[in-house]
């Protein structure tokens, strides 16, 4: 295994000035990474934090994040992530329940910074980063605390220093996940290397990893990620990094807001290899944005991007053959969550995989309520288990949420999201969906996920979310919230009779809901709190 902080270490003493980082055409170079993470570490101890304090990471993406997650890694420190969408209230929840001693935030959010700082009693120092909005506060310039601090000699450092993912999931307050760095790091680059690069056997230890680099570069390959979704949730940060340490550089768009058309402009100037984004809620108006460009003449050279990537959210089958339209790519359709990944669907032209129908990690198991392993002979439903090296340790200051979820089942560890699927006779894995938005109806388990990618094979269908609502009968009655593409479809005369056949009655919406706008978290996942009561009032009507 190998430490992130060691490995960006080496590859700078190997890359020199070969560029890492790309922001709004702005290149640094490898040397210049570390360089200037080694500095803010040393800026970070200054101000009195010690391995093991907490760095909070409340920025857009940028080239400071990466810098700012390494520094804090190179002094065995602890960087979290921070929703730059947050309120007062909730930025102080995660300030305090973090154990925050320093924060990295953006100019233009100093007023929730400003708000909340006064109450943060253990925040020792917070740095701000110029994006060019508001007012600048000289005490606290991020540039002007590397340009004033020696670099940080390089120290020794543990395989089981960590990092926190704090992750919302769809219900409660965020949980800080507990990643330990160097089973975390080795584990991320291997399941890339074999899964999305083809090397085999993929880097085990840091000579492995630097001989893979230089075979890489040998052959003319220098991976170019951007994630166009945020770093400060885990597809963003998780699938960038991998990229990156294999030797490759990470682009970040300047955008705070969604622009699909900037997004393929940028590929296309940047030259990029691979690119994150969030299923069909990016894919579509991605889409759309090609179709606008063709329409008026704009010629967008996307021969460089072949692979793109996505988690977490659903990605209909029709959406990625249309993209293969467009792009000569894999696109990588990715079963997980921050506590672990489970399972890839791969889709090439020609090769577009079956609507739900994912390949299982190796180490992905099958489980039913009562602790039974399913074998894959069986078409039983049942908790999917995600296993590895990557898998986290556990959840900060939660020994039952971590109890519960990490579980060791014949001498190895599982992550239990909460995720239902069941084998099918290929060897493949049918997703069902969160067992937590399971619907019970008349006695009947159906999983939204399973009725979604129905609807959202609908060619006039741009989002879709299925709930169940209360009945007097039946106890739960499905529903179905439908966001249309075109302001004249009309989604709730049509889709009744869509679904017929598809599948069996019980899953079948018993009305459609159409909505401006699914809600959703800015990860991409469903609001279903926002979504029932939305249901509710339509359902009063």
């Amino acid at each position: 295994m190998y430490h992130y902080a060691d490995a960006v270490e080496a590859l700078a003493d190997m890359l020199g000035d070969d560029p890492v980082l790309t922001h709004a055409g702005q290149h640094r170079s490898w040397r210049d990474f570390e360089n200037r993470a080694a500095r803010l570490g040393q800026a970070f101890a200054d101000a009195g934090l010690k391995p093991g304090s907490k760095v909070g990471l409340l920025l857009y993406n940028c080239s400071e994040y990466y810098e700012a997650f390494l520094a804090a890694l190179k002094m065995r420190m602890v960087p979290f992530n921070i929703n730059y969408r947050y309120v007062g209230t909730e930025l102080a929840y995660l300030l305090e329940n973090s154990d925050c001693e320093a924060l990295v935030y953006h100019r233009s959010l100093a007023g929730v910074v400003e708000e909340v700082l006064p109450g943060a009693k253990l925040v020792k120092l917070a740095l701000e980063v110029d994006d060019g909005e508001g007012p600048t506060n000289a005490a606290r310039g991020y540039e002007a605390a590397i340009a004033a601090a020696a670099p940080a000699p390089r120290i020794a450092r543990q395989p089981d220093d960590y990092h926190l993912m704090y992750t919302g999931g769809t219900t409660g307050m965020p949980k800080g996940v507990i990643c330990e760095v160097a089973p975390w790091t080795t584990g991320l680059v291997a399941m890339f290397a074999k899964n999305v690069l083809g090397l085999d056997p993929p880097p085990a230890d840091l000579p492995q990893l630097l001989g893979t680099v230089k075979v890489l570069r040998s052959r003319g390959v220098v991976p170019v990620i951007m994630p166009s979704s945020p770093l400060m949730h885990t597809a963003g940060l998780a699938n960038s990094l991998p990229f990156q340490l294999l030797g490759g550089r990470c682009v970040t768009l300047p955008n705070k807001t969604f622009d699909p058309i900037e997004i393929w402009r940028t590929i296309a100037s940047e030259r990029v290899m691979a690119t994150v984004i969030v299923g069909d809620a990016f894919a579509r108006p991605m889409l759309d944005a090609l179709d606008d460009a063709k329409a008026r003449g704009e010629t967008l050279d996307l021969s460089s991007l072949k692979i793109v990537i996505s988690s977490g959210v659903i990605w209909s089958q029709g959406v990625k053959e249309k993209m293969l339209e467009w792009l000569d790519a894999t696109l990588i359709d990715g079963v997980g969550a921050t506590e672990g990944p489970m399972a890839l669907q791969i889709s090439r032209r020609g090769q577009a995989g079956a609507s739900a129908r994912f390949v299982p990690l190796a180490e992905t198991r099958l489980f039913a309520e009562d602790g039974r392993e399913i074998p894959r002979s069986s078409d039983e439903p049942g908790l999917i288990a995600a296993g590895g090296p990557a898998i986290p340790a556990g959840y900060y200051k939660d020994p039952e949420k971590t109890a519960k979820t990490f579980r060791i089942v014949d001498g190895q560890r599982f992550a239990f999201i909460g995720d239902w699927g069941r084998w099918n006779a290929d060897g493949t894995m049918q997703l069902l969906g969160r067992g937590s938005a399971c619907i019970n109806t008349g006695g009947e388990k159906v999983y939204p996920e399973e009725v979604e990618h129905v609807l959202a094979s609908h060619p006039d269908v741009a989002d879709c979310l299925v709930i169940g609502l209360p009945d007097e009968r039946f106890g739960q009655r499905v529903v179905a919230l439908v966001a249309a593409r075109r302001t004249d479809a009309s989604l709730a005369a049509a889709l009744p009779e869509f679904v017929q056949g598809k599948m069996a009655g019980y899953k079948r919406p018993r009305a459609f809901f159409e909505v401006e706008a699914v809600p959703r978290m800015p990860n991409g996942k469903a609001d279903y709190k926002a979504a029932r009561a939305i249901a509710e009032r339509l359902a009063q009507q």
